[in-house]
């Protein structure tokens, strides 16, 4: 689910991002945390306290402690075994550690900043009926962190299009 939120705010946020395609925005919003998906399926019993016990900036050492490769070298791994564009597999790879990406610098950044207001605005990580437009307030300090010139009325308009598209993309997805 989590991906699903990240994907719909990427799509968003790309309308303001020049150069950046709302689709392949959605598409490295999806497939961001495939990394995860593959740990989870594959060592679940050790992988879930790791996830749970480590802060996003944690997480990436602890992975790689455990299994000498993180969430984002497996998943721009498996992103090259499936043909996905250079510039997903950027995303994919760099989402947490923007400024070490060669290349596709605007994806890659636009899919960090989604994937963390992902999070702010509760897009995927909790019941949709307790989202509401009041969370849209939050994460203007995020953008402006970004080298996005996004204004805090872009980005409420961001959320509240999220918070609705969220649903429609769930919906497609549960059927």
């Amino acid at each position: 689910m989590h991906s699903l939120g990240c994907a719909t705010v990427a799509r968003k946020l790309a309308h303001f991002v020049p150069g950046v395609l709302p689709d392949e925005a959605f598409l490295a919003g999806v497939f961001h945390d495939v990394g995860k998906l593959i740990f989870y399926d594959l060592v679940s019993e050790d992988y879930t306290p790791i996830a749970n016990e480590h802060s996003r900036s944690a997480l990436l050492d602890a992975e790689f402690g455990t299994f000498g490769i993180t969430h984002e070298e497996l998943g721009i791994e498996c992103g090259e075994d499936w043909g996905l564009s250079l510039a997903v597999n950027y995303s994919i790879g760099f989402h947490h550690s923007i400024e070490e990406a060669p290349d596709f610098g605007d994806l890659v950044a636009l899919t960090s900043l989604a994937d963390a207001q992902a999070r702010r605005w509760g897009l995927g990580q909790q019941a949709t009926a307790d989202l509401d437009d009041e969370l849209c307030g939050l994460g203007l300090d995020l953008v402006e962190e970004s080298s996005f010139s996004i204004t805090e009325e872009q980005l409420e308009t961001i959320c509240s299009e999220s918070l609705e598209n969220f649903e429609e993309v769930r919906d497609i997805c549960s059927n």
